[in-house]
């Protein structure tokens, strides 16, 4: 069946039945959000609303209504999640669109004496220093503290993105993480070792009803998503 068929009106019945699945669109309208009903023997069935300008983005209202005899709720969510994930990234589907531009990230800092710096990152001030055994006066966190609060907040984010977007809903989650380092490269008392962190661990307690298979695969394509992650486990190289 050819989609001009449909819309002249001169599709068969035989071509309209046998059908699992329906999308009924009234984007035309004002309607934003409606309630579709299944068209038996189908099993669900998609409404699609006017899309609307809300704080310069374009939001698609999406509706989804199914049979908890066939399908149940937890699938259904995943399933409006994935959509919404390929709605705005269309390159997952369509892969001769041009992929989004990179996003570059800048700050500035000034020294001000041999353990601490003040940086500005955006509109905000943030100190460096070191604890009074490395010689500092303990006053802010150090250079890997942060390094491991960045892949902390990183992975924060990126579990709750990747949640939101197959419909899991996190009531908690609390996040440890721990580095180790061999200070003796720093220290010049050896040439040879590393000079960094030699081990990371994460230790993620989440609260929610989602299965834990679920939150076992969330946690799993954030470590391939969480760009801090990536860029400790890939080695970027810095120039």
């Amino acid at each position: 069946m050819r989609f001009f068929d449909v819309r002249q009106g001169k599709a068969t019945p035989e071509e309209l039945t046998g059908s699992t699945f329906t999308i009924s669109n009234l984007g035309m309208t004002e309607v934003i959000y409606f309630t579709p009903i299944i068209n038996p023997p189908e099993v669900a069935i998609l409404g699609v609303g006017k899309i609307r300008d809300t704080n310069g983005r374009k939001l698609l209202p999406l509706s989804l209504t199914l049979d908890h005899r066939v399908i149940d709720g937890y699938v259904g969510a995943q399933f409006l999640g994935r959509l919404k994930e390929l709605i705005e990234k269309p390159q997952g589907v369509l892969p001769g669109l041009p992929s989004p531009p990179e996003v570059s990230y800048t700050l500035s800092a000034v020294s001000l004496s041999d353990t601490r710096i003040e940086a500005t990152i955006r509109n905000f001030r943030v100190m460096v220093d070191e604890t009074e055994d490395a010689g500092g006066t303990n006053t802010a966190p150090n250079p890997i503290e942060y390094l491991l609060l960045a892949l902390a907040g990183c992975m924060n984010v990126t579990i709750r993105k990747i949640a939101r977007e197959i419909g899991v809903k996190i009531d908690s989650m609390q996040l440890t993480v721990t580095g180790s380092l061999n200070p003796a490269r720093f220290e010049g008392l050896t040439k040879t070792g590393r000079a960094g962190l030699t081990h990371v661990s994460i230790e993620l307690s989440i609260s929610t009803t989602a299965p834990r298979d679920a939150i076992n695969d969330i946690i799993k394509e954030a470590e391939e998503r969480c760009p801090v992650h990536d860029t400790l486990t890939q080695g970027t190289q810095i120039v």
